[in-house]
């Protein structure tokens, strides 16, 4: 340290000025990261949230159903009809539902999207539509990270989806989140 007390005041300053600039470069990035963090878990809960609004809608008509007000056909109808309105995170969230042979039966974001899905890969060649279903059948409810386009960036982007199964209709319902 005997060059700094030799050093002029000019390169002190200078020297202070560049310690300075890098702790607050590493304290936005810690605030960064930080802030992403809290923001994914907002957005993990709030998937989580709408999935439990969706099985609640689904519940409530596959009741009516056993209760003899509608046919079956008509109560998944109109739960499609609901959902497909049904959005969430500043518009981004949706609640998608696949059937057990695979076909996205909806999905509100994309409605060309609606058919079969199980040939769909991510960037990894994971079978993304095939991990769903298997997730919604062994979890209450569980979590897939996967990567996918945003629908609004056009982007390749990491995108997790909260996965449940309702069983009397062999759907499993996906809420995912960029």
């Amino acid at each position: 340290m005997g060059w700094l007390r030799n050093s002029s005041i000019r390169t002190k300053i200078w020297l202070l000025i560049g310690v300075a600039s890098l702790m607050m470069t590493v304290l936005a990035a810690v605030l960064i990261f930080n802030a992403r963090s809290d923001l994914k878990t907002l957005r993990l809960a709030q998937a989580e949230t709408a999935i439990e609004a969706a099985r609640a809608i689904i519940r409530r008509h596959h009741s009516l159903v056993e209760q003899g007000e509608l046919s079956e056909k008509a109560a998944q109808r109109h739960v499609m009809d609901i959902l497909r309105d049904f959005f969430y995170a500043n518009g981004e969230g949706y609640i998608a539902i696949m059937n057990d042979d695979l076909v996205a039966v909806l999905h509100p974001a994309n409605p060309e999207f609606e058919r079969f899905m199980g040939d769909l890969q991510d960037a990894d060649g994971r079978f993304i539509s095939r991990e769903a279903v298997e997730i919604g059948k062994t979890q209450s409810i569980g979590f897939n990270t996967y990567g996918f386009v945003h629908p609004i960036t056009g982007e390749y982007d990491t995108k997790t989806s909260a996965i449940a199964r309702f069983d009397p209709w062999d759907w499993t319902l996906l809420a995912g989140v960029f």
